[in-house]
């Protein structure tokens, strides 16, 4: 149908129709664009957000189990009595307002007897101990300005701190851990223990410590950022139960009688959001307890819709909670929905503006191109006098004066033509006679070529090299050292794609070499009939094959033993063999590397030295194979826990280094102590027996004094020094 429509319809439809479809892709570009926008927005905010979370929760939580640490350092040098409650409770109210963010801080003794001293959430300052430091009558004091007792606020006729779960759980593990969460009734909020068993020099009990937390603090921190970040937030247990949330209302209630308080689970809060929040959590995750890594899902509340975000939180000493974060998409729907309607109004002024345009400009070109047409029709009826006018538009006319002159030069080169066709006529004759010479020198070259292909293969066969012919990766040729090389037999091999045979980490590389041929050695891995990874060492080059100029003799030999080789003698000159990391001149050669382009680039770089205290008396009382578990045991607690980019290795004996690019000294300490606090905490079996392990370590920062991988050794080795003479299991520098 399209012969029948003028030729203003053919210029003015198609570009009408161009820029409609041109418009409604805009459109929809557009649409998707805000939907992506709007799901990457939604998506950096909860990164932030829960980054904001973590840092804070981590600095937070680590505050209590730093007080306990801190006060058994103290006992352990002696500056703190812990037969001494009076003397106690003093130095723990000085502690309660160092540290802001503790409630309680109290010691246990073995005999029940407790120390306590409390910071109450009204502000006021309390103590608690019980009669003779021993499991009996225990009384709450208010105190007076100068510290002394007041007022008896609380009698109780007996307590015994051994009963209690902070003190059973400490003394269970053996170390700082977590008490469960539980309600503060006289306070009425959450609040958790850290707790830390103190022991004497022969490994008797001494008592416990602990400090106390309220997790409302954590709730009015994630109040602050709920607000910032319009978002909604809360922390619950695997179980359910909610810890803290930017909503306001308690995560616990009161019972019937209104005497014990009574943890509230996230299923019940008051916030339909964290309601809405948990259902969709327990319907996608099947088990709360195991939860890996960061989960995104949606949900709708009253008709719109949240962005949830689930993201577990755990610690060293048994903390694990899970971090939910649900953000509106009203917040940003508004601004996008706007910028769309703004892009389909301007879209369809240009619409309209274009298809105006289009048939102006269809209806001056269709007008003189209408006489060029009729001049055309005339030309092909024998009327070669017929002429086109002259036109105003420069190509027109520009097309009007050639369409004259190829009419002129038509009639002319009608005549030559006549004149032409009789001489092709007489040497197409003479082509006759020279076709059949050529077919009889052909045949005599042809008999040639038979021959000499047939001297190839009989060289081919007997090589120990595999040679594969192959068109354009197909094999059509192959002699017996290959039926060797892959097992399979000849007839199996010829007819087959080349990429058949070749190993997936080496299709790429094939591929290209087939579509972009290089004459030269290259190395690929192929399968054999068993399976096997076989590397080769191939050089192709050009070569015909039965008159295909395309064909490719590929000539390979079998060098998989000496690279098999060549990475063992690499593995074992750069690798510790007892610990597998790196051993010591490849320490150094890294570590020379990093701190070059560390001092290039202005970059901050520390250096930590770890020493294994006590390692000559393990070797003499447990033998040399026990030495080498506790290294290979701390080898790995160590590599768990450091980044990929850290340069880790052992540099003798019992000593290890670790080069941290990008931290700086402060960072140096934080990472340092994380290592000593891992090793501390592990353990190696004897038998029966658990050893305990512990390390020093020695800090040293890039600076302009110390600006060579020698010189920070060497303060890092002091430094260690140091830590050895401050009774070792510690960090200095």
């Amino acid at each position: 149908m399209l012969k029948h429509l003028p030729l203003r319809s053919i210029i003015s439809i198609p570009y009408a129709v161009l820029i409609i479809a041109v418009v409604a892709l805009v459109g929809l570009l557009s649409y998707k664009t805000g939907e992506d926008a709007l799901e990457q927005s939604t998506h950096v905010l909860r990164n932030q957000t829960y980054q904001q979370i973590h840092q804070h929760l981590d600095t937070f939580l680590e505050t209590p189990h730093r007080v306990n640490q801190l006060n058994r350092n103290f006992t352990l040098m002696g500056a703190l009595d812990l037969d001494d409650p009076d003397a106690q409770q003093k130095y723990f109210l000085q502690q309660l307002k160092v540290f802001d963010s503790v409630s309680y801080i109290y010691f246990g003794n073995t005999q029940g007897g407790i120390s306590l001293a409390a910071k109450r959430v009204d502000g006021t300052e309390v103590v608690r101990q019980t009669d003779d430091f021993i499991a009996g009558r225990s009384t709450v004091y208010s105190l007076n300005a100068d510290g002394t007792h007041d007022q008896v606020l609380e009698k109780r006729e007996f307590y015994d701190s051994r009963s209690r779960p902070w003190y059973k759980s400490a003394v269970e593990k053996g170390a700082e851990t977590w008490s469960v969460i539980y309600p503060f009734f006289l306070d009425r909020a959450l609040g958790i223990t850290a707790s830390l068993p103190v022991y004497h020099e022969n490994g008797e009990l001494k008592g416990v410590l602990g400090t106390d937390i309220l997790l409302s603090h954590i709730g009015n921190y994630l109040k602050k950022i709920g607000t910032e970040q319009s978002c909604e937030i809360f922390i619950f247990e695997p179980s359910g139960l909610l810890v803290a949330s930017s909503v306001d209302f308690k995560p616990y209630r009161l019972d019937e009688n209104e005497k014990k308080l009574v943890r509230i689970s996230a299923i019940d809060a008051h916030s339909p959001l964290i309601r809405a929040a948990y259902k969709t959590i327990s319907d996608n995750v099947a088990d709360l307890g195991n939860v890996n890594g960061i989960l995104q899902s949606e949900f709708e509340l009253d008709g719109h819709k949240q962005f949830l975000q689930l993201t577990p939180f755990h610690d060293s000493r048994g903390l694990d909670w899970l971090i939910a974060i649900a953000v509106p998409e009203a917040g940003f729907l508004s601004s996008i929905q706007r910028n769309i309607q703004v892009t389909i109004v301007l879209c369809l002024s240009a619409l309209i503006i274009a298809i105006v345009l289009s048939l102006i400009v269809a209806h001056w070109i269709a007008k003189p191109l209408s006489g060029l047409k009729q001049a055309v029709t005339s030309l092909e009826q024998g009327n070669w006098g017929e002429t086109v006018p002259a036109s105003r538009v420069e190509e027109l006319d520009a097309l009007s004066t050639a369409f004259n002159t190829m009419s002129l030069q038509l009639q002319a080169l009608f005549l030559s033509l006549k004149r032409k066709n009789k001489k092709l006529n007489q040497a197409r004759e003479q082509l006759s006679l020279a076709h059949s010479e050529l077919e009889s020198k052909f045949s005599e070259q042809n008999d040639e070529l038979k021959e000499s292909e047939e001297r190839y293969r009989r060289l081919s066969q007997a090589a120990f090299e595999g040679i594969v012919i192959h068109i354009n990766g197909v094999i059509v040729d192959c002699n017996h050292a290959v039926e060797t090389l892959l097992g399979f037999k000849l007839e199996e091999v010829i007819g087959r794609n080349v990429l058949e045979f070749v190993a997936p980490d080496s299709v790429d590389k094939t591929r290209t070499q087939l579509a972009y041929p290089v004459d030269g050695l290259f190395e690929i891995k192929v399968v054999n009939n068993r399976g096997e990874h076989l590397i080769v060492e191939a050089r192709g080059t050009a070569t015909p094959y039965k008159g295909d100029s395309t064909a490719r003799v590929v000539v390979m030999r079998d060098i998989t033993a000496s690279k098999q080789l060549e990475q063992t003698l690499r593995i074992l000159a750069t690798t510790d063999s007892l610990t597998n990391i790196l051993n010591r001149r490849q320490f150094h050669a890294l570590a020379t590397n990093e701190i070059r382009k560390a001092s290039r680039l202005k970059h901050a770089v520390s250096l930590l030295v770890i020493d294994i205290d006590h390692f000559k008396r393990i070797n003499d009382n447990f033998g040399h194979a026990v030495g080498d578990e506790v290294l290979k045991s701390v080898a790995v607690v160590c590599q768990g826990l450091l980044r990929d980019f850290d340069v880790f290795g052992r540099i003798g004996g019992e000593e290890f280094a670790v080069l941290l690019p990008g931290t700086d000294n402060l960072g140096a300490k934080n990472s340092a102590e994380r290592l000593r606090s891992a090793v501390s905490s592990s353990v190696v079996a004897e038998g029966d027996e658990e050893m305990a392990i512990t390390v020093s370590i020695g800090i040293a920062t890039l600076s302009e004094e110390i600006s060579t991988l020698e010189a920070l050794f060497k303060q890092a080795d002091e430094n260690l020094y140091e830590a050895k003479n401050d009774g070792r299991d510690r960090v200095f520098g």
